[in-house]
């Protein structure tokens, strides 16, 4: 503040002097209105949506101020999380999405579509049939929905009244495997009498189906979605297995996927009283019909994280 190159303003809990970008703001405005008068309008116009843009994205807000996009997250464990997209209420109908948000031919299953200010007739989209609705409000609808044995697999639009959904659900015919997320994770060690605590890996399962050439990482695959899965570690290579790594260093959590790692420190059962990390292979399977579906990723298991920013 230029006040500042003269004086020590310790006044803090009142209206601070101007700072010189707002001085020079302010100047530019009355400058403009007083040369240019109503033909200054269409630049600042575009001024304030630049600014709008700005504020959007510094709030992971959209332009428009429709919805924000996001991670909401443990504030002890940041790297629980998950990534959420937040639409504004503004009265009129909107239908953002179902779960669950798939199902087979010739299955019959509960779906709950929600969304704001939903009402009217709902559409499913083609060999979906809605058999009864068992709960609603403005908010959700639950129904009973049948799918046709002969239902194309697929996305579907779905709709309740006017509200519209492009793609909220999916038609799939079998889980022929799974994608682990994250491909490749780090996991720290930590706690053991340390001021570091350890740093966890969380691991979803996504469920594929190969489509009709029955080839994955073709254009008819069909991505399903989050599934469950029975997960373990393995070693990922020959050094991993000779060190003995899934011994040492940490447990996954055989039903929902998180693994935590081991304590920090040197462990004296390890070769040259090492510390616990290691380099494992994460494997999910899933059984589905009698047939099993499995995926793979990697996961570092290493020292702590010494220098911790806030932002990452």
């Amino acid at each position: 503040m230029p006040v500042c190159r003269r004086y020590a303003y310790f006044d803090h809990a009142a209206v601070s002097p101007l700072p010189s970008t707002t001085q020079v703001a302010i100047a530019d405005w009355s400058s403009a209105a007083a040369e240019q008068g109503l033909l200054a309008w269409s630049g600042w116009m575009k001024r304030l949506e630049q600014v709008r843009e700005t504020a959007a994205k510094l709030l992971a807000a959209s332009p428009d101020g429709a919805h924000m996009r996001g991670r909401v997250f443990n504030k002890q464990n940041p790297e629980l999380g998950i990534r959420v997209t937040v639409y504004k209420n503004t009265g009129d109908s909107q239908l953002l999405g179902a779960v669950p948000n798939h199902i087979r031919p010739g299955e019959t299953r509960k779906l709950t579509l929600f969304g704001t200010a939903l009402d009217g007739d709902i559409d499913l989209g083609p060999g979906l049939t809605v058999l009864e609705t068992l709960s609603s409000d403005a908010d959700s609808v639950t129904v009973s929905v049948a799918a046709a044995s002969d239902a194309a697999p697929g996305p579907r639009d779905m709709s309740v009244g006017k509200a519209q959904r492009a793609d909220g659900l999916t038609v799939y015919r079998q889980i022929d495997s799974l994608r682990v997320t994250p491909a490749y994770a780090i996991a720290r060690l930590g706690g053991n009498g340390g001021t570091t605590p350890k740093s966890l890996s969380p691991f979803t399962a996504i469920g594929l189906d190969h489509g009709v050439d029955g080839t994955p990482g073709t254009d008819d695959d069909i991505e399903i979605g989050p599934v469950q899965a029975q997960w373990s570690v393995e070693p990922f290579d020959e050094a991993a297995k000779r060190d003995r790594d899934v011994e040492f260093a940490g447990v996954m959590d055989a039903a929902s996927g998180l693994f935590t790692p081991a304590g920090a420190g040197p462990n004296p059962a390890r070769t040259m009283s090492t510390n616990n990390a290691g380099n494992l292979k994460v494997v999910a399977v899933t059984e589905q019909d009698g047939r099993q579906a499995s995926g793979e990723a990697q996961l570092i298991v290493t020292v702590q994280r010494w220098n911790n920013p806030p932002l990452k």
